[in-house]
């Protein structure tokens, strides 16, 4: 039986939201949950991690990408999942969805793996405009996984493209 914390915090997350990060240069914006941070990982565009559990924030990021013209979402999907497998230890894909990102086809993959000493449940989301790659990815521990789910389907829900 998972614990009730994680759904709890899950609902609290869910009614209320941060302030929104536009940016600019690539005509977006996003919102992340009540009470997470802004922070900075190298190699993200923008980056949000909540309340430390056992050590470890749940977290979500944001990275945009340059592609060659033509590039699928398909080929797209696959090319993430290839380098996800790679960098990621005891990687294991769990699923995948069809949703929306910022009103465009996008596709949501759902796997868990290990990072240090951390067992790591991971949804990642992809979606593509005007040959750019959108790709937001939440993190949260294996453990308290429960809800994280909505709460990144919430995340995803409040990507706008501003131009």
């Amino acid at each position: 039986m998972k614990p009730l914390l994680p759904i709890a915090l899950a609902a609290a997350l869910l009614t209320t939201a941060g302030a929104a990060y536009v940016n600019t240069e690539y005509g977006f914006s996003v919102t992340p949950p009540g009470g997470w941070k802004q922070v900075s990982v190298p190699g993200t565009l923008v980056a949000f991690t909540g309340p430390l559990t056992g050590g470890f924030g749940p977290n979500f990021n944001l990275l945009v990408s340059k592609l060659p013209a033509g590039l699928t979402l398909k080929q797209l999907e696959e090319a993430g999942r290839a380098q996800l497998s790679q960098v990621i230890t005891d990687y294991k894909f769990v699923g995948r969805r069809d949703v929306k990102m910022g009103g465009l086809p996008a596709v949501e993959l759902t796997i868990t793996g290990r990072q240090g000493k951390f067992n790591l449940y991971f949804i990642q989301t992809y979606a593509l405009k005007n040959n750019l790659a959108f790709v937001s990815t939440g993190t949260t521990q294996q453990a308290t996984s429960g809800g994280f789910a909505a709460i990144n389907a919430s995340f995803v829900k409040t990507f706008a493209f501003t131009r």
